[in-house]
């Protein structure tokens, strides 16, 4: 029985707090703090409001392009004022809970916006939870980028779309509740016509060795339409180096696919040089098919199609880009497990103990240093913090939390809006 309560006082902990600091019991941000089983039962007006409005939008549809102002028209800020990151962060808790995704999505690194900014919102299935999507920062990234070249001549092919949404969709078996965010976040993207702003600093934590395999696949999908221009060639050369490539290299896979010039395709061969003559003809002027002013470099259709083929084996790495390497990790142990003892490295029995355990690597340590100067942050605050130090917040939080279990088995970083220190803790970790 003090089990069940410690549990019910534990959810609603940041709604106890969140009424204590503002005295506000009602607001749709203050409703976002509670747990799905209570917020069912609440009668709440501004709540019932809000949900008729997102039906009616969605009508019989399973999602739906708008903008936020459909549900900032609910939420406690006024249309003349900022809309703050958290505020999105605490509208997206609060849909979920109500059945409803939406982009953007600020719990997944997404920039924020405001009143009149456009907004894409989905039908999500039941038990879905942003704590457990399989769609990592990573692939969020790829796709920004994909959409970044795919929007460059300010036209969007079906054929690119299509490939995109295979290659990030279904090939990486995506359950239904991802597969619709990550739809959701494409059809965003393409709305909000994303910059290339911080990218190359998110980009340091892809894999080298995928990089070359991920500016194939954005030059393949620039390709997609059967047709490449110079627009996209820009846009490209701009990417390639982010991801630390030579943006000559742009240049290369382009020249693979390109067709023959037409010049050396026309020219007639020579067989025999002429004798010379005085006699002249008229020769006409051969006929010019009126090009299309949209073409670009012309392309074998042949070798498209198959560097599009070679290219979906992107769609077997972008679901590992992120998450750690427990496979491997598991493996080394099983072969370690199987070897004899007189096999095993002389050090191996004392490497388990907790005097040697492998310590915090440097750059997570900064980062908690730097954020053990205060016990209390906003999330923010702390996502911007994280970006200084070159890391994603929420792999960030779970290395430094799973160190400190194995030390002391207690989190250090606790919360979601409002981040808590433990700083006993950290003075252990970094002591």
């Amino acid at each position: 029985m003090q089990e069940l309560a410690n549990e019910c006082c534990d959810e609603l902990d940041s709604y106890s707090r969140y009424v204590g600091r503002s005295d506000d019991r009602d607001s749709l941000e203050a409703l976002s703090f509670l747990p799905e089983s209570l917020l069912d039962a609440h009668q709440s007006e501004s709540l019932a409001d809000c949900i008729r409005s997102i039906e009616n939008e969605l009508g019989g549809s399973e999602m739906v392009e708008t903008n936020l102002d459909l549900m900032l028209e609910y939420w406690p800020v006024e249309s003349e004022e900022d809309v703050r990151k958290r505020d999105l962060r605490r509208l997206a808790n609060l849909l979920e809970k109500l059945g409803f995704g939406v982009e953007p999505d600020t719990r997944f690194s997404a920039p924020s916006r405001g009143w009149g900014d456009p907004a894409v919102i989905y039908r999500l299935p039941s038990e879905a939870s942003a704590e457990t999507s399989a769609v990592s920062e990573g692939i969020r990234l790829i796709q920004k980028l994909a959409v970044k070249v795919v929007l460059a001549n300010d036209e969007v092919a079906p054929e690119q779309t299509e490939y995109l949404a295979e290659n990030l969709g279904s090939f990486l078996e995506l359950s239904e509740s991802d597969r619709l965010r990550l739809e959701a976040h494409r059809r965003w993207l393409v709305l909000d016509s994303p910059t290339l702003h911080g990218v190359r600093q998110r980009a340091e934590d892809l894999p080298d060795e995928q990089k070359p395999r991920i500016a194939k696949f954005l030059t393949a999908l620039a390709c997609s339409d059967g047709n490449i221009d110079s627009d996209e060639i820009q846009e490209l050369s701009k990417i390639y180096p982010m991801l630390g490539l030579d943006e000559g290299m742009v240049h290369t896979y382009v020249h693979q696919l390109q067709m023959s010039s037409p010049e050396e395709d026309d020219d007639p061969v020579t067989i025999q040089q002429p004798e010379s003559t005085s006699e002249e003809y008229e020769i006409p002027e051969p006929e010019v098919e009126e090009e299309s002013p949209s073409s670009g470099i012309e392309l074998d259709q042949d070798r498209v199609r198959r560097t599009l083929e070679e290219s979906q084996e992107v769609s077997t790495f972008l679901a590992d880009i992120f998450e750690d390497d427990e496979d491997e990790t598991e493996k080394n142990d099983a072969q370690q497990e199987s070897q004899p003892v007189e096999n095993q490295p002389a050090d191996q029995e004392s490497s388990t103990t907790d005097d040697e355990k492998k310590d915090l690597d440097e750059d997570h340590r900064r980062f908690l240093v730097s954020l053990s100067q205060k016990q209390q942050w906003e999330r923010e605050e702390v996502e911007e913090l994280a970006r200084e130090h070159g890391l994603f917040l929420g792999a960030a939080i779970e290395v430094i939390n799973d160190y400190a279990f194995e030390l002391v088995e207690t989190p250090v970083i606790e919360g979601t809006d409002e981040i808590m220190v433990n700083k006993d803790v950290s003075e252990e970790i970094l002591e």
